[in-house]
C-alpha cells in the first residue's frame, strides 16, 4: 500500500468550530499518515506539545508500519 508521511512543528491554533479555543500554542507537532488501501483512503494523525508527540513517535511510526490491507 501507498503510505504518504508528514511530520511538522510549529505553533497549533485550534478555531472555536473545532471545540478549541483559538489561542495559539506554540511548540506543537503533527505526524501525519495516509494509507491508500483498497477500500480508500485511511487518515491517522498525532498532534500535540513536541515534547509530548517525541515520546509517542515510536509507537506511531510501528502502528503504520504494521497497517494491512485485509
Amino acid at each position: 500500500m501507498k503510505v504518504s508521511l508528514v511530520d511538522v512543528s510549529g505553533t497549533y491554533s485550534v478555531g472555536p468550530m473545532a471545540g478549541g479555543s483559538g489561542e495559539p500554542l506554540e511548540g506543537y507537532r503533527m505526524m501525519g499518515a495516509i494509507i491508500e488501501a483498497a477500500r480508500g483512503p485511511f487518515f491517522f494523525k498525532l498532534t500535540g506539545p513536541e515534547e509530548t508527540v517525541a515520546r509517542w513517535e515510536d509507537s506511531f511510526a510501528s502502528y503504520i508500519d504494521g497497517a494491512r490491507p485485509e
